[in-house]
């Protein structure tokens, strides 16, 4: 985004512009008032007024090499009573995609150190929408993926045709050994309230089948550099949808591709679409067990060490809300 800046629009620099330019930073910023947009946007704020949550996404450029009166923001994301709203500059205009509370099948919200996305997918498979951001501001997105969550539920996309029950946990919560599982359970226990948890797999090693047989020294020195290792990953029931927490969407890796952040996932069960247990082996031939969840947008895998206990039925009970909803 820095290239982008770079051709930005300059404009002359007033008391807006130097207002806007002090308040300048890394974050993505709440708009409250017309004169919180920034001047590239003017145009849209009467469309925009109507937004429960309005904010401003910068370009990710150092504060010492902005200007005051250039266009320091990309993007301006609403959540608005009918869908979402993103607008984007595009060289010197301003592109604008809404997005209806019905096509979301999915939303991710990805961190990684301080790189962060925002991810809508769409059920009819289609491009859904991105928000790039910097994970200073994880207070105030996840503000907005709550607002979008209830208005999915009041759009009937997360509503099912009967009340549902959650069911009791099926799996062990995670200890001190995966304190950030730990945590974020905690921390999504105290927000969202009753939780289950279908499904738990802490940090695991899978190793080819010489390397578990003991081969000679020499040839499992050989085999360690073929070992996979998967990081935690944990599956939670709502009252409306799933919750996936991973540490990142790639659910392998090698011993020194270790992430320091996570992925979550909340899936609508109307957005389900069938759930399946399959086997499967790795490169190095180590044996997994892939939980696999169809939706209206995309698929995602889940890796386990073996099948968890319990989950497929209590999956595609699930499952059958959606087709009855």
């Amino acid at each position: 985004m820095k290239d982008e800046y770079c051709l930005a629009i300059r404009r002359p620099v007033g008391s807006r512009e130097v207002e806007e330019y002090n308040a300048f930073g890394p974050w993505v910023q709440a708009v409250k008032k017309v004169s919180d947009l920034p001047p590239r946007f003017d145009p849209y704020w009467a469309e925009l007024s109507n937004a429960t949550r309005i904010v401003k996404v910068p370009y990710r450029v150092e504060r010492r090499e902005a200007f005051a009166g250039s266009d320091l923001y990309k993007q301006v994301f609403a959540i608005g009573p009918d869908g979402l709203i993103l607008l984007s500059v595009e060289g010197d205009s301003v592109s604008r995609r809404d997005f209806g509370y019905g096509r979301i099948a999915a939303i991710s919200l990805v961190s990684q150190l301080l790189d962060g996305h925002l991810v809508f997918e769409d059920s009819g498979g289609g491009c859904g929408l991105e928000l790039g951001f910097n994970t200073v501001s994880s207070l105030l997105v996840m503000d907005l993926v709550d607002r979008a969550r209830e208005n999915m539920t009041a759009a009937g996309r997360a509503a099912t045709s009967a009340p549902h029950s959650i069911g009791p946990d099926l799996a062990r919560a995670p200890g001190k050994e995966d304190m950030l599982s730990a945590n974020l359970l905690a921390e999504f226990r105290a927000r969202e309230g009753a939780l289950s948890i279908v499904a738990y797999q802490g940090a695991c090693v899978f190793v080819s089948p010489p390397e578990a047989e003991g081969r000679s020294l020499g040839r499992r020195l050989i085999d360690k550099l073929r070992r996979f290792y998967i990081d935690p990953v944990m599956l939670l029931e709502g009252h409306s949808e799933l919750i996936l927490l991973r540490r990142s969407d790639d659910p392998r890796r090698r011993k020194n591709a270790r992430g320091y952040g996570y992925a979550i996932t909340w899936l609508p069960f109307t957005s389900l679409l069938g759930v399946g247990l399959e086997p499967r082996r790795f490169e190095n031939g180590a044996q997994v067990t892939v939980l696999r969840l169809a939706s209206a947008g995309r698929d995602y895998e889940v890796f386990f060490a073996s099948a968890p206990e319990g989950s497929l039925p209590r999956l595609k009970a699930l499952v059958s809300l959606s087709v009855g909803h």
